[in-house]
């Protein structure tokens, strides 16, 4: 059977119009990419700024009036942490339109913010409600470094590494130890 010019025309026709679609699919599905990974991105820089860039905290004694200053586990701006700031000011500038076309980007960075702030502010809740219940049980709760930190990951059955990080079940810890300081050393 061979094939006449009309026959070409018609399959080069629907080449196209299924190049097209998958161009479109194509471009669908990076623009989720690309909105994800600045989630993502924004949510874990700013845990990481959290974690390295703590502001101090001052607290006074109620009853001698005397200031102490200790670590925070929060980087605050005018005492407002600032995936807060990151979050309400990415939505605030996608929602006016004040980033153009790039107003989707905008969301994605306060949707991060947003994220980071609300994972940081519930684990702290739950932290003390996990203190609250072993003292109230009569043991006493070992301490948890919060994430973002130094040892972010290290619980009560973990070993920390001696650079801080994941940590290792204790059975499996002695092995290691001279594979991180070499590693790391």
């Amino acid at each position: 059977m061979a094939l006449t010019v009309s026959d070409l025309k018609n399959q080069v026709a629907r080449l196209h119009k299924t190049s097209t679609k998958v161009r479109e699919q194509a471009e669908k599905m990076m623009g989720v990419a690309i909105n994800t990974a600045e989630t993502a991105g924004s949510a874990a820089v700013l845990a990481y700024m959290r974690g390295r860039y703590p502001s101090d905290v001052t607290e006074t004694n109620a009853t001698t009036g005397a200031k102490t200053t200790k670590p925070g586990t929060d980087l605050l701006v005018a005492g407002i942490p600032v995936s807060l700031l990151v979050g309400v000011a990415g939505h605030v500038a996608g929602f006016t339109g004040m980033l153009g076309k790039y107003s989707e980007h905008g969301h994605a960075l306060g949707t991060g913010g947003l994220a980071e702030y609300a994972v940081s502010t519930l684990w702290k809740i739950g932290d003390t409600a996990r203190v609250d219940a072993l003292k109230a049980s009569g043991k006493t709760a070992p301490a948890v470094t919060p994430p973002a930190v130094k040892g972010a990951f290290a619980t009560q059955n973990r070993v920390q590494g001696q650079y801080g990080g994941m940590g290792m079940p204790q059975p499996y810890a002695q092995p290691y130890a001279g594979h991180m300081a070499n590693m790391f050393g």
